[in-house]
């Protein structure tokens, strides 16, 4: 008896580690030359350029990834 429940838990822990979600991702895709998926590593990876703006006495801190120039 006890192997069985050995072997049902083995079995059971496999299927849950097996179920894990993919790492998340951002599609671009529509009216663009050609589709992109962009995971959290590829943003991480990428640079980036800040700017700060001041309005009304209101900091306002804008950040873009990629090549984007400001």
């Amino acid at each position: 008896m006890y192997t069985r429940r050995w072997y049902l838990g083995q079995l059971l822990s496999l299927g849950v580690l097996g179920a894990q979600a993919p790492p998340a991702s951002i599609q671009v895709a529509g009216a663009v030359k050609q589709p992109l998926t962009l995971t959290a590593d590829d943003l991480a990876t990428m640079p980036r350029a800040t700017v700060k703006t001041i309005g009304n006495g209101t900091e306002t801190i804008y950040q873009a990834c990629g090549s984007t120039k400001f």
